[in-house]
């Protein structure tokens, strides 16, 4: 999610936080010195936080007491931990990618050296470019050394995209006619050891409201089973061994 700013956008994400049942929030570019961080926590009613300043005011971790989060990475544009849950760890690397095209190529580079090892790993956020052409609606073309540069870093790390629900854009510009701009900048990725450790896990798009970014929200739920139908047919009872079958079941 992006921002804190006024009241009402914080009654807005405090909302969503409980009607999607979230117990590990990020808010990047909170627009806030580090010490409102406490104020957001106890609005949002999750007791642990966590920002890395200096280096890292952009990105805000949040937590339920469920989940142990340990940091082994940080820079201006992430913020890696180790997440445990249920006795179950994997690696979540939050991303909030400088607009810079020669700050993400940094970015990218610091990225694909981590190691996760045998964990899961996911990498999640405001990416700050797109994949391919499709992803952007209005406007001059994209770059094509921007998303060749995203694309190599995602190939050469071996990452899958996690598939989503919703629209498929997540940023606007806000503006009107013909200079409107729709992209998608904000996904979540993921090794194998993740879509094999997390097979249903699903990123939802949710409404964009007052923000330019819509907030994104990861699922993960079991897939449901429902009873198979049981149909009982009148003609099965004049069959001659009806009696029989039935009284052997």
């Amino acid at each position: 999610m992006h921002g804190t700013g006024p009241t009402t956008k914080l009654d807005y994400i405090k909302n969503e936080v409980k009607t999607s049942n979230i117990s590990l929030c990020a808010l990047l570019e909170p627009k806030h010195a580090g010490f409102h961080l406490l104020r957001t926590s106890l609005a949002l009613h999750i007791p642990n936080h966590i920002h890395c300043n200096p280096v890292n005011n952009h990105i805000w971790l949040l937590w339920s007491n469920d989940i142990d989060v340990n940091i082994v990475d940080d820079s201006d544009q992430y913020i890696t931990a180790k997440i445990t849950h249920n006795s179950k760890s994997f690696f979540l690397s939050t991303v909030y990618s400088s607009c810079d095209i020669n700050q993400r190529k940094l970015l990218w580079h610091d990225l694909s050296i981590f190691d996760p090892g045998p964990l899961p790993w996911l990498i999640g956020g405001d990416f700050n470019t797109i994949s391919k052409p499709s992803e952007k609606w209005g406007g001059r073309p994209y770059s094509n050394k921007s998303m060749d540069h995203f694309n190599s870093f995602i190939a050469s790390s071996s990452l899958f995209e996690v598939s989503y629900l919703g629209d498929q854009y997540t940023w606007c510009n806000n503006n009107a006619g013909p200079i409107r701009i729709w992209l998608r900048l904000d996904r979540l990725l993921t090794n194998l050891a993740g879509s094999l450790a997390f097979p249903n896990l699903k990123v939802v798009h949710k409404p964009r409201i007052l923000s330019d970014h819509c907030p994104i929200v990861a699922i993960n739920h079991e897939p449901t089973r429902f009873p198979r139908n049981f149909k009982f047919l009148r003609q099965w009872t004049q069959d001659e061994d009806f009696s029989n079958v039935m009284t052997r079941s």
